[in-house]
């Protein structure tokens, strides 16, 4: 084989390398910006609710900061590996088939319930609501997944040309 075709055939490896690092990050951000909206959303008491979001597994655990004008701003709660926290991040996106995943979750006990509403069970009434009464859910979660989602062909044509416009293309 001739060189040049070598040399092209490393280039397209490369980029199918690239691509997937590409498309986590873009997921990342994604991620990010569902939590934002979330804890936005999510009614406050105590603030126990609202700071017990958190995106990944039981080992890459993010939570966010900011995210504003498409750039991510998060923290890495816990990371087996310290030194390099934004691959650690990345490794909250995981593989599923065919398919890359990454998990919104709430550690509250009670966060379900306020997500998708309950029959009230303390005696007496509060707050206007007498027991047995349905208290509705807010669904701060629900909310804000579908609205990243209708933004995301949008962000995901721009990552798709800053990507290219660095591989050459």
């Amino acid at each position: 084989m001739s060189r040049g075709l070598n040399a092209l055939m490393r280039k397209y490896q490369q980029m199918a390398d690239d691509s997937d690092t590409m498309l986590r990050k873009f997921l990342l951000e994604m991620g990010l910006r569902a939590l934002a909206k979330t804890k936005k959303r999510t009614p406050v008491q105590t603030g126990l609710l609202r700071n017990s979001w958190a995106l990944g597994d039981q080992v890459n655990i993010l939570t966010s900061r900011k995210v504003k004008r498409g750039k991510m701003k998060g923290e890495t709660v816990h990371s087996p590996d310290a030194e390099n926290s934004a691959q650690a991040t990345l490794h909250s996106v995981k593989k599923n088939g065919d398919r890359l995943e990454i998990t919104l979750y709430n550690t509250a006990e009670y966060a379900t319930y306020v997500e998708y509403g309950h029959k009230r069970t303390a005696w007496g009434e509060d707050n206007g609501i007498a027991e047995g009464d349905w208290v509705e859910g807010r669904f701060m979660a629900t909310v804000s997944i579908m609205e990243v989602e209708r933004e995301m062909p949008a962000h995901l044509r721009r990552h798709l040309k800053e990507w290219l416009s660095k591989q050459g293309g």
